[in-house]
Order: structure tokens, then sequence, then C-alpha cells
């Protein structure tokens, strides 16, 4: 038995449009606000083309003061739609080695804002309506999958999750899997595996956007997740029909029911996947929210370090207080301190300039928890359960304007930049 495939006909779908308008459209403070848009394309940052993605998601309504600014995340969902649509509908024509995968899609919203209703009336219904619940399989709870054989659309939604770092891994490790390998072994309860199938999987992630929930999906920094997962945030939207009571709700799942002829229509043969979106082996790069990225970035302990170095100051009985950059060129000039150096730009109103420091991992944790530095509590707390070594490692990957890996013959050395300043 396999999916049962809308078929495509051309016609309006009004309540779609609305729905996916209310959802997926966000407003925003202006047109410089994409400048934390985060988008993985290769392991290397490509920034022209981020910045092109970024003019073609932003929106403007109005004129002068009164223009209004949003994030136009609708093209995301439809490419990823279009993608495995394709699939689906040459393998339901008898192309057997018609196969893609395709990078999760996890929609990030406040509570009873649409995410579930999206997923049940019409994503399902357009992979072929049949939705399996992965979130045991995915998190390592159970090696049992056979359930999800029979479903094209994977979902996470609604699902107590752990924020606890090895169950985040868990799950990353799960992603992974079901994103990028197209061959699995197929085992159910009390039944003999049988290996090597290909399934058509997509899989959807819905979530609160407050820190709990947030924080349950796996580190983007790890090696082989963070390209994986499109990350949107999703507004609070009125629904386009009433949906109170039970005969609303109903009949607002049959009037969208009804359009999804049209929608498939539309998403087969009239929308076209914009250029800046399209690449990679998944037919589309990844794009993230900024302001759901900040949020993960901030309460991760990479990002934890970074901005106990940013406050750390260092005082001596001579001395104002001094922040990292300024303490060991103090130090350095005095000839008293071995731990690291300062690269500095020369300016002819205000002297030498820092750019950034550079030292050992170990350098950089010794003066941190240094009876002289004003964050010594804290860093010693953080590197009691954390390597330095892996926090500059992913801040290397996280925010690599500022932390960048540096190797001599002898050494493996790190370079932490000035609070706006770029490394080169």
């Amino acid at each position: 038995q396999g999916p049962r495939m809308v078929t495509p006909v051309r016609g309006g779908w009004p309540l779609l449009a609305k729905l996916f308008e209310n959802l997926f459209c966000l407003p925003i403070d202006g047109p410089q606000q994409p400048a934390a848009w985060r988008m993985l394309d290769t392991s290397q940052r490509d920034y022209d083309r981020e910045a092109a993605v970024w003019q073609q998601l932003i929106r403007g309504e109005g004129e002068g003061k009164d223009v209004k600014w949003w994030f136009d995340q609708r093209m995301i969902v439809w490419t990823w739609l279009k993608l495995g649509l394709e699939v689906l509908y040459r393998r339901e024509q008898g192309e057997l080695k018609s196969m893609r995968n395709g990078q999760a899609l996890a929609i990030a919203g406040p509570p009873k804002g649409g995410k579930s209703l999206l997923f049940q009336y019409v994503i399902t219904p357009l992979m072929g309506g049949r939705m399996g619940s992965a979130s045991k399989f995915l998190t390592g709870k159970t090696t049992f999958n056979a359930s999800l054989f029979e479903s094209e659309l994977l979902v996470l939604s609604d699902t107590p999750l752990s924020n606890k770092m090895e169950d985040r891994n868990a799950l990353g490790d799960g992603i992974k899997m079901v994103v990028a390998e197209q061959w699995h072994a197929w085992e159910g309860k009390g039944r003999d595996a049988m290996d090597q199938l290909n399934p058509i999987w997509r899989l959807a992630i819905g979530l609160n956007d407050d820190q709990n929930n947030i924080r349950t999906l796996p580190p983007f920094s790890v090696e082989g997740v963070g390209d994986k997962i499109h990350l949107l945030h999703a507004c609070s939207g009125e629904m386009p029909m009433p949906t109170t009571t039970l005969d609303e709700y109903l009949a607002f799942g049959e009037a969208l029911a009804k359009e999804l002829p049209a929608f498939a229509h539309f998403l087969m043969h009239e929308f076209q996947i914009p250029r800046v979106l399209q690449g990679g082996r998944f037919g589309m790069v990844t794009v993230q929210s900024p302001d759901l990225m900040r949020e993960m970035f901030e309460e991760s302990p990479s990002g934890e370090l970074l901005e106990l170095i940013d406050l750390a100051r260092w005082q001596s009985p001579s001395s104002p207080p001094r922040n990292l950059w300024h303490h060991v060129m103090h130090e350095d000039e005095c000839g008293r301190h071995e731990s690291g150096r300062v690269e500095t730009m020369r300016n002819p109103q205000h002297g030498d300039i820092p750019i950034f420091w550079e030292g050992g991992a170990l350098d950089l944790k010794h003066m941190l928890i240094a009876d002289g530095c004003s964050v010594n509590r804290e860093a010693s707390q953080l590197f009691k359960f954390h390597r330095p070594e892996r926090l500059l490692a992913r801040l290397a990957k996280e925010d690599a304007a500022r932390v960048v890996a540096h190797r001599t013959n002898s050494a493996r050395l790190w370079r932490v930049g000035v609070q706006g300043a770029v490394i080169s």
C-alpha cells in the first residue's frame, strides 16, 4: 500500500494562501535586521549569497516612515514541499529510481499558533496522507521503526524532548540518519529485520519558541547537523476561518482539503524555486531564523564562554580594570605575560588598537580562572564540565568572524577577536 497523492488541478487556494501568510510572514523592525540571518550552504559561509537570500526574503509594505517590513518565509516552505513532492509524484508514475532526500523542517512558534494544524491538514495530505510519530526512534529510545516505513512524513510535534546535551546529541544523530541516508533497515517487534530498504521520508518538527523548547534541538555546531535542519520562526496569526468549536474546526479542515489540488498544482507547475535558494545535495540551501539561532547560541556552553571573555576584567593596584585584549597588551609591555599575545593595528590618533588575542586553550582557561579575573567563579564552573578547546572549536563554527583556529608547527592556537572586529 502506497501513499494517496493529491491530484493537481489548476484553481484558487485563498484559505491556504492566508494561512501561509499568517504563519510565515514574520514582522521585523527594518531592512537591516537580516544581518543575523544564518544560512549554511557549504562548510564555509558564503556571505554574498546569504545577502542575496536576505533580499529575496525581505518584503516591505507602505511608504516612508510608515513602511512595514517582514521576512517572507513562505518561499522556504514551498521550496521544501516542491522538492519532496517531485520525488513522490515521479515514483507514483513508475520512476522507481527517482529519489532525493531533503532537510528536516523545524517550525518554532507560539503555542496554539497553527503548527500542528499545518502538519495535519496541509503537509500530511500533500505528502500522501500518512504521518508517523518518530520521537522515540529519533532519540534512540527504540530501534523498532516498522511503523515509520508506512509513512512519508515523519513528525516531531508537541512531544516532550530533553534539553540535556547527551539527549540533544542523540536527536541530532537521529536527524542526520533520516535526512542524509537513503538506505535503512526495517525492524519490527518480534520480526526478522530487513536491510537495505529505501523509504521516502521527510521530517517535520514543530515546537514552541520559548527557551526550554528551542534548547531541545541538537546543537547546530556539531559536525553534520547544522546544514540538515531548516529553522523557521512562525507567527501567531488569526486563522482564515473560525476554529473555536469542533464543528468550525472540522469545517476549516474540509475547506483546506478542497484547496489542496489547486495548491499542489501551484507547487508543481507554477512555483519556481528562487535562484538564491537553489543548490546543494538536497536541492536547496539551508535557512535558519536569526533570532532563534541567537537564542540557541547564547544558551550554549560555547556562547557562555564568549560572553565570559567579553565580560572578564583584570585589575591591578596601579591600573584600571582591563578586558582580555588590553590586559595582555599591558602585561606584554611590562614583559610579564606569557598567556598569548595581542595583534594590534596602528591608529594615528589613538595609538595601538587591539584586533585579536592569540594563544592556547589552556592559556585562556588559566587567565579566566585566575584570582584577579572578575569572572573566575563562573569560568571555573564552566570548565568543570567542558574542555576549553572543545568550546573554542564550537565557537569557531558558530561565530567564525570572532573565533578562528590557528596552527603553527608546534602548537594549535586560537584567535579571539575584539567585539565588532572580524578576523580575516
